[in-house]
């Protein structure tokens, strides 16, 4: 990347003297229980002193030394365990310091700030992990159980609870900065809900001990969760529930887990809620926890859990039933869903393990509980239609094709069943189920079998089967309609068996005769009893070739197959029928809410073109083909939960929340796509793929919360025609990583506000970033060449370390500041180092405010500073030669301001005398420094210098280095004729017109001032006239620093010399001499 600064000005290397820190050695092992209370009593004082629990644990340092370190000037240090130690600092900004200083020191292990962990919240499940069951069977046989300790490491529990008395105890332990000191008391109500679903599906013997790590705002700091868990370790827990999850790796956590591991401790983690790979998330994605995600109470996924390769199990997380945060059992019971609520069961489960077989270890406990598993393929419900169908028109059927497993469904070893994990017990066969799968025209019976003694329950609704929610099978059972019939097995001296299933399509041949048909071909009315019909194709003589409105609208009618006469189907032609399944090959236009009120499962409609708003809302299929449909209205495919992929290739414009809330989306092509409006793909969370190459515009034409709001699997994306990215277009993409829009101009509102991974992004062409266009995302080093207005808060909260912006103009307020959203308040932002803006006149009023971390800006065409511009900020270097006047100027400590003649006014009244001011000796620059006891550097005195020598011409250039860094290389870059500032460059350097030197033979004096030759020799007489350019420039951390542009002759310095009174005869005479030659 360019960086260009002054190099008329000294470039001096000064060593200042640093105190050295001399390592103490000391005794590491503290005991737990006393790290707990001084980290109990560091919180309060926090929350005491107003400090947010981000600010607290920003300004915390943790620290891993097998010798202790110094301080570092620490308000407070504590001993940890296991040769950890913990410093808070004041500020963030002295930890950042103290933790660049941790990390140089070689008997560091490892250092970092402290994070925040979340509790995974967003509650029936008992009877599908078989909670119920295990309790029932070991008191029915009297089983000797060993006890079992669960510790929680959670919000805490409401002990009053009297559902809690005799199992659940207060360690006394709080971590958080809320609720009471010295007690584990919950104020959010999480950990009290997790804990009355281990009480639930366990018997007495399963005892509950509580740490408090997680506040009223389920937030927790990585120190206090990774605290928790070692006390628990120490209190000699065998299990620990644990419902977190970060997206940021922190060393203080994985060291907890792994103690927790080395102890036979077993830790059962979230998976979390993002609908994400949980392989970007700690503890989760670690191979020492068990990690569970989430199902449904039908057994599929739950849309918000995370999935991959490291989910350990499942289990039921999808509003689940709880009374833990309520005084009385089953007083105001409520539901809850949440990967967290998963966690419980599978510590049941472990806990009923280990209370048969105490001595098993970690490894096998779960290999016991992977035995016991019902895998996902058995789990997932299946209404006929959820599997990828291909029809056959001759025989008016359809079979089931493979559906691939993808990486979103990588979901674990399934659901552990707790009686059969115990392994105290034989399993239930698998219910046997007489007709197999298919399509059938007429009714038949099925029958069911299972082992000897045992008892059938059975379900044709949506629900999971049960005991307790489903039928008894007392004989067979007719099938006159489509159906899905999922059965188990349960006995009294065995373990329930794993559910099976299968599904029926039923469709019957309906009689014309029961029709009425318009001149038209259009079906008006439909006087017959079928549900599930196959409509003739001639009516009586009449060939149909359509349906008229309300032609068909049957609430009884699920299943209608069209002949390939029908091309259209009218508003609300079946508008109240309870539609499932809708076929016709000839079909060609679809009205507004053609299917208003029906749950389309299978719809065949290969040859439609247009189709109107709502016209087959909810469809539950999941793949969705119309390869000729070029026009749709709004909301034509919201909530569609089900749908996988859209392939839909001749569409021209995506309407209004085209595909919202379509949870599992996750492909999607729109070939000829040019047009997408908003929230077309809002709440889309698995969506990873869309191709849309003739895409030109993202409108909006209603209310906005983004086109592609929280598609959270959303990776990359590629735009190369767009030309404007909508306010809130990709907002809370939060696993987006690389985005290019090559002809993009704009970019709106929020645009990609939440764009957390977002660390590469291609837009050459964008003039403006408006209000939050890139807050929050991960981009450090950015190159916007085109770049003319920075809006508000544009990169707040973003980790931008250097901007390029060459045409940049305008840089609105805070615009590279944080802001945290919990307390409405604006902080400091060290991450921006530089900003090179050659063409920005005016720093308005908090432009730079709250950027703490800036090393330079180098603004070469700055004329005026507002007041508040630098407010807060900590700008150690300006370049700033064409500033006019100045309201204020950097205020960071030792900071440097380049100026020149040009500065006449300068109101800011310095904070401290630590600022220096270079600039032109006499100027008002050495007035106002003077005036204001500042330092003043001449710069005159140490720049560029050009002379005629006896060798040739000189160009001479001399640097003081005033950030102290280490240079990695001095040169040069000139060509012929007089040159453009940006067309000398180490990037435009070709061998030909531009060239390039190094320069190895320096000069360092006492001053310390570095100087440096360009020497030409042996000049022609003929080019005594010919103009030479040139500018020098040293290399910093990677990166290019350049002095202004110089251009002279030999004539022209020559002439000079012999000009100038000043310049000593010697030299007068060796020129004169060198001429009287030529």
């Amino acid at each position: 990347m360019k960086k260009s600064i002054s190099l008329l000005l000294a470039l001096t290397m000064i060593i200042t003297s640093l105190s050295i820190a001399f390592p103490v050695f000391a005794d590491t092992g503290a005991q737990v229980d006393t790290v707990v209370d001084e980290l109990s009593e560091l919180y309060q004082e926090e929350t005491e002193d107003d400090k947010s629990i981000e600010d607290s644990a920003a300004s915390r340092v943790i620290v891993k030394a097998n010798i202790e370190p110094e301080t570092y000037g620490s308000a407070e240090k504590i001993n940890g365990t296991n040769d950890v130690y913990i410093y808070q600092y004041e500020t963030a900004a002295e930890a950042a310091s103290a933790l660049e200083y941790y990390d140089s020191l070689s008997f560091v292990e490892w250092a970092e700030t402290d994070g925040i962990m979340e509790g995974q919240s967003l509650s029936y499940g008992n009877p599908m992990v078989g909670g119920d069951e295990a309790k029932a069977y070991v008191a029915d046989h009297n089983v000797e159980l060993n006890d079992v300790n669960v510790a929680l490491v959670d919000s805490g529990v409401l002990f009053s609870n009297s559902m809690f008395d005799g199992r659940v105890t207060d360690s006394g332990v709080n971590l958080s900065d809320s609720g009471t000191e010295g007690s584990a008391l919950d104020d959010n109500g999480h950990g009290s809900h997790i804990a009355s679903i281990i009480v639930d599906n366990t018997p007495d013997n399963v005892h509950i001990t509580v740490y408090k790590a997680l506040n009223q705002y389920l937030q927790g700091t990585n120190l206090a969760v990774a605290t928790g868990i070692n006390m628990a370790v120490e209190d000699g827990a065998d299990i620990i529930s644990l419902s977190t999850s970060s997206s940021t790796e922190s060393e203080v956590i994985i060291e907890a887990v792994k103690n927790a591991y080395a102890n036979g401790v077993i830790i059962v983690n979230s998976a979390g809620n993002n609908s994400d790979d949980v392989a970007n998330y700690y503890p989760s994605s670690m191979d020492e926890v068990f990690t569970v995600g989430s199902i449904d109470a039908l057994g599929n996924r739950a849309f918000f859990s995370n999935f991959g390769e490291e989910i350990d199990f499942v289990a039921p997380g999808h509003k689940i039933e709880m009374s833990g945060f309520f005084d009385v059992i089953d007083q105001n019971k409520g539901t809850d869903s949440g990967t967290s609520f998963s966690v419980p069961y599978v510590v049941a489960a472990a806990a009923m393990v280990l209370s048969v077989d105490p001595d098993l270890g970690i490894v096998e406990v779960k290999q016991r509980l992977i035995d016991s598993c019902i895998p996902m393929e058995s789990l997932k419900y299946n209404d006929g239609f959820h599997e990828v169908q291909e029809y056959d028109p001759d025989t008016a059927t359809y079979i089931a094709v493979s559906d691939p497993k993808t990486d979103e469904e990588c979901f674990g070893n399934g659901m552990p069943q707790i009686l059969r994990a115990m392994q105290i017990t034989e399993n239930n066969s698998p219910v046997k189920i007489s007709v197999q799968s298919g399509s059938y025209h007429e009714a038949f019976e099925l029958t069911l079998t299972a082992d000897e003694g045992s008892d059938i329950y059975y379900s044709t609704e949506e629900v999971y089967p049960s005991t307790e929610n489903a039928t008894l099978y007392t004989g067979p059972i007719e099938v006159s309609e489509t159906m899905s019939i999922r059965a188990i097995a349960v006995s009294d001296e065995k373990s329930k068996s794993t559910p099976v299933a299968c599904e029926y399509l039923m469709s019957y041949y309906a009689d014309e005769d029961d029709f009425e048909i318009d001149n038209r071909g259009y079906i008006t009315n439909y006087t017959g009893n079928l549900s599930e019909m196959v409509v003739p194709e001639t009516i009586n003589g009449t060939t149909v070739k359509g349906v008229a409105e309300q032609g068909l609208s049957v609430d009884s009618l699920k299943t209608v197959i069209f002949p390939d006469t029908v091309e259209e189907l009218e508003d609300r032609a079946m508008q109240f029928a309870m539609l499932n399944i809708l076929i016709g090959h000839g079909i060609r236009i679809m009205g507004n809410e053609v299917c208003w009120s029906g749950k389309i499962v299978i719809w065949d409609t290969p040859n439609l073109e247009t189709m109107g708003e709502m016209t087959i809302p909810l469809y539950k299929g999941r793949v969705l083909n119309l390869p000729k449909l070029r026009e749709a209205g709004d909301v034509a495919f919201a909530d569609c939960h089900n749908l996988k992929e859209a392939n839909l290739p001749s569409l021209k414009k995506v309407p209004y929340e085209f595909f919202y809330n379509c949870y599992v989306l996750r492909t999607v092509h729109l070939d000829s796509a040019e047009y997408i409006d908003s929230d077309a793909f809002a709440n889309c969370y698995r969506l990873k793929n869309i191709y849309t190459p003739s895409l030109k515009h993202f409108i909006i034409t209603n209310a906005n919360i983004g086109t592609f709001y929280r598609c959270l699997n959303l990776v990359e994306v590629n735009f190369p025609l767009v030309e404007e990215i909508s306010s809130a277009c990709f907002n809370e993409c939060k696993s987006l990583e690389k985005a290019s829009f090559a002809s993009a101009v704009s970019i709106g509102e929020n645009a990609f506000d939440g764009c957390y991974r977002l660390t590469d992004i291609y837009l050459p062409k964008v003039e403006k970033i408006l209000y939050r266009g890139l807050y929050s995302t991960s981009l450090t080093d950015v190159e916007l060449p085109s770049l003319i207005t920075l809006g508000k808060d544009a990169f707040c909260n973003s980790s931008i370390s250097s901007l390029y912006a060459p045409n940049l103009e305008s840089i609105e307020s805070t615009a590279f500041s944080s802001y945290n959203e919990m307390y409405s308040e604006y902080g400091q932002n060290q991450n921006l180092k530089y900003l090179y803006a050659p063409k920005l006149t005016t720093l308005s009023d908090k432009a730079m405010a709250y950027a703490s971390g800036i090393e330079e800006l180098d603004l070469p065409s700055l004329k005026t500073i507002g007041e508040n511009a630098f407010y807060e900020s900590g700008v150690n270097y300006l370049y700033a030669p064409e500033l006019e006047a100045a309201e204020s100027l950097p205020v960071a400590e030792d900071a440097v301001v380049v100026v020149s003649d040009k500065l006449t006014n300068c109101t800011y009244v310095p904070q401290n005398t630590t600022l220096t001011i270079q600039g032109d000796k006499g100027s008002y620059g050495e007035e106002y420094a003077d005036a204001n006891s500042l330092e003043f550097i001449d710069m005159n005195d140490m720049g560029g210098s050009i002379r005629v020598t006896d060798a040739g011409l000189r160009f001479g250039y001399s640097f003081y280095d005033t950030q102290k860094k280490e240079v990695e290389e001095y040169g040069f870059v000139y060509a012929a004729g007089e040159q453009d500032r940006n067309d000398l460059t180490v990037e435009q350097i070709d061998d030909e017109s531009v060239l390039q030197l190094t320069a190895y033979n320096r000069l360092t004096h006492e001053d310390e001032t570095t100087t440096f030759n360009l020497v030409f020799t042996d000049i022609p007489q003929a080019s005594y006239d010919t103009e030479v350019t040139a500018r020098a420039y040293v290399k910093i951390d990677g990166k290019y620093f350049y002095s202004d542009v110089t251009t002279r002759s030999f004539n022209q310095v020559a002439n000079a010399v012999l000009a100038d009174d000043e310049i000593d005869q010697n030299t007068k005479n060796t020129l004169t001499k060198l001429y009287e030659e030529v």
